[in-house]
């Protein structure tokens, strides 16, 4: 794996090689929009960073994120009420449920035990509004100056139903909102099932319940839509939601470890491009996903049973940090780096690279402690 300060002088070129990639992949399919350059825009200035964070050895950088998980997914629970082409929901034999408070509690302090850092209640195949306990939750967590950040994603579907004042006053950081098309055929065809009007409703009194509070939440909704961007701006919901919301898009999917297959997508929808694998997943690095019943994996997108060599075990018999530092994931990033991959790992279509924790935004975080 390199590690040079010579990589300095040749991340340029990847990265212009990546960006130029990127672009022509995606013009095809959002066109030349505001949006198409404002979501590039994010990423060329985030993914510069990158060049001049191969300064930073990249030994060291990977040392320190051995030493302490920055972001804990809490997976509350694993129950959905959507059908999303794109989801391995329906592949679900992980028995369903919703987490206890005795297995959350002792998640949270673990992390907070080993200095805090992010956590996430979106769960890899549930949605996280049917966790009746979600607000108690998210307050609970906010008491603990260790948790810089809380964000969930959310299919939006019960928006309209819950309290949204409580809501953005909880202590949330930052909400996604998944929304599977911008009008009712294009969403039932994504999403499996007839609720586009319950969605734009609850956006709606989402954003407006965020301005009355001061926007103290940063609020995206991210199309998942299987029409082309560019053909969907004359869109009267759409012109309503881009005027009071940042609207974000995705076309790119991965396979949940061989799950979804490539006839599952549907128009522009397509699965991530297969790359090399010069640096290991950065999975193994980020943090750890604990599920509802206490099993605890290092990747919550590919392992959504809990069945695969990534498992490592459940919280009730060991602590985050054994987890995180002990001889089952160490041999999983040692085999990465040897170019020995789980069964789930060869199928998978996402492979994020460990390279992304040379940003400034994660080098700021690794090096916080």
């Amino acid at each position: 794996m390199p590690d040079t300060r010579i990589e300095v002088l040749t991340r340029n070129g990847i990265f212009m090689t990546e960006l130029k990639g990127r672009l022509l992949n995606e013009v095809f399919s959002a066109g030349s929009s505001i949006l198409f350059w404002k979501k590039n825009l994010n990423y060329i200035l985030k993914s510069a960073s990158g060049i001049i964070g191969a300064l930073v050895p990249f030994s060291l950088i990977l040392a320190k994120l051995e030493k302490r998980p920055l972001t804990l997914n809490l997976a509350t629970t694993n129950i959905c009420n959507a059908k999303c082409i794109f989801c391995a929901y329906r592949y679900l034999t992980l028995p369903k449920g919703f987490m206890c408070d005795g297995i959350f509690k002792k998640a949270v302090k673990d992390f907070i035990a080993v200095g805090g850092g992010r956590i996430d209640f979106t769960p890899n195949t549930g949605e996280p509004l049917l966790d009746p306990k979600l607000l108690e939750r998210i307050r609970y967590c906010r008491n603990f100056p260790e948790i810089r950040k809380i964000e969930f994603t959310t299919n939006g579907i019960l928006l309209h139903k819950i309290d949204n004042q409580a809501l953005i006053r909880s202590g949330v950081n930052e909400i996604i909102i998944s929304i599977g098309g911008i009008n009712r055929e294009s969403y039932c065809r994504v999403v499996g099932v007839d609720k586009f009007e319950e969605v734009i409703l609850g956006i709606t009194n989402l954003y407006r319940a965020n301005k009355e509070c001061g926007k103290p939440v940063k609020i995206t909704v991210s199309l998942r839509t299987d029409q082309e961007l560019k053909n969907i701006k004359a869109e009267a919901v759409f012109k309503k939601i881009l005027k009071i919301a940042n609207i974000s898009y995705i076309y790119n999917y991965h396979s949940w470890g061989g799950k979804i297959r490539a006839e599952d997508l549907r128009g522009p929808m397509r699965f991530n491009d297969p790359k090399q694998r010069q640096y290991p997943c950065c999975k193994l690095y980020g943090g750890l996903t604990v599920y509802w019943n206490g099993d605890v994996t290092v990747c919550g997108c590919s392992d959504v049973n809990s069945t695969s060599e990534l498992m490592l075990g459940n919280i009730t018999d060991n602590s985050l940090i054994d987890l995180w530092r002990g001889g089952k994931l160490r041999n999983i990033r040692r085999d990465f780096r040897n170019g020995i991959f789980p069964d789930v790992c060869r199928v998978c279509t996402a492979q994020p690279s460990v390279k992304i924790y040379r940003r400034f935004d994660f080098l700021s975080e690794i090096f916080r402690q």
